[in-house]
């Protein structure tokens, strides 16, 4: 065993491991991940290499520009905190660079598969983390009961339930599509198992229909029409089925509350983009802003399309688009399955970020734009 290992890792330069120890890192508490961003970038910096991947890097320019923007209005404003998420933003935008740049075949491969057999140790953690609420509550395990109350929720290691939530919908996507194009098959299936099993727990609401359509998407465009013809019928069956009986999905039946309280945070958000639309006050806005509005008090938007207006206003979301939409481009002229994958990623972004705003967090940033820039980066078409 000790022998394979050695021989896996004298596969790849040293700067690799480097890179997939800071995936690794991802799996941690949040600021290890950080912690580990931040040194690549430093050792970047050090060796003078970091303006050259910039440099050698197109992509790299909108997104800098979108966190310059941040950065400016967090500064103008005061907003300290703000100002060390644009921090955070940098060192995640630079490793993404960083893997694009040492990406090939392998490594994509290896890349992906650590990913998934990290997601199998996070719903080991989950799975603990659900019997000591279950022992707190007096319930039984088998009742999986998810109650409203955030701190009886599962977040595995990813610091809140609803950011647990989309890495799983992340995470259940990739192993789909490890599953269409491999031969051992039986291991996919008991990863997305583990998977749908994690979201279930997270109580997580607007990850269902994100995910829903992200499969549809997934099996559309990597050719599989007919299997998304049926997958479609299945989930109408299902969805209706859930509608009558709105107690198989954990707090489904709350979701009037929820909505009026998201309204709510929406309409203070649409205020305070009217106040300043072209700059904004750079990330978290929103928790600065909502007293001044006597707005509902969280910590953002509920909303990625309002949160990144009044965060980096339209002088920041205009190169935020051309980001996504070159990246979109990129993408339909990769193999089928790739363009599939990052097509079903951005779907899962856009439709739960309609409720939530899960991806402006440090691991399923990292998750999405990592892949994102390393797929559509790929020239062959090896899964």
């Amino acid at each position: 065993m000790i022998n394979l290992i050695i021989k896996e890792a004298k596969s790849y330069t040293m700067h690799q491991l480097m890179l997939l120890t800071c995936l690794l890192s991802m799996f941690m508490p949040f600021y290890i991940g950080l912690m580990m961003l931040a040194a690549l970038t430093l050792g970047l910096m050090m060796n003078g290499e970091l303006k050259v991947l910039l440099q050698e890097t197109p992509q790299a320019k909108a997104g800098l520009l979108v966190i310059l923007a941040g950065f400016i209005g967090a500064l103008v404003y005061g907003n300290l905190l703000g100002i060390g998420c644009s921090f955070m933003m940098l060192v995640i935008l630079i490793a993404a660079c960083d893997l694009r740049r040492h990406c090939d075949a392998h490594f994509y491969d290896r890349f992906i598969k650590l990913i998934l057999l990290m997601s199998v140790v996070c719903f080991a953690h989950a799975l603990l983390e659900y019997l000591n609420i279950t022992e707190s509550l007096n319930y039984q395990f088998t009742d999986l009961i998810i109650p409203d109350l955030p701190k009886y929720r599962v977040n595995s290691v990813f610091f809140n339930a609803n950011y647990y939530a989309m890495m799983c919908e992340f995470f259940i996507i990739i192993a789909l599509a490890k599953l269409i194009t491999s031969e051992n098959k039986g291991i996919y299936f008991f990863i997305i198992l583990c998977n749908l099993s994690g979201l279930y727990l997270t109580g997580c609401r607007s990850a269902w229909p994100a995910l829903a359509v992200a499969i549809l998407i997934l099996f559309y465009f990597a050719g599989k029409r007919k299997t998304a013809a049926l997958l479609l019928l299945i989930e109408i069956c299902l969805g209706l089925f859930v509608l009558m009986e709105p107690e198989l999905l954990p707090r489904l039946e709350s979701s009037d509350s929820s909505m009026d309280v998201r309204i709510g945070i929406w309409q203070t958000a649409v205020q305070q983009f009217k106040v300043n639309p072209l700059l904004g006050h750079g990330p978290l806005t929103y928790m600065q802003v909502y007293p001044q509005f006597n707005g509902i008090a969280t910590q953002h938007a509920h909303n990625i399309f309002l949160d990144a207006l009044i965060n980096f206003g339209i002088l920041g979301v205009v190169p935020l688009i051309i980001f996504i939409v070159n990246r979109l481009k990129e993408a339909f002229k990769l193999c089928d399955i790739r363009k599939a994958l990052v097509l079903a990623l951005t779907v899962i972004v856009m439709i739960h970020g309609l409720l939530d705003a899960t991806i402006f967090w440090s691991q399923t940033s990292f998750l999405y734009l990592s892949l994102l820039m390393m797929t559509v980066n790929l020239k062959t078409d090896e899964a």
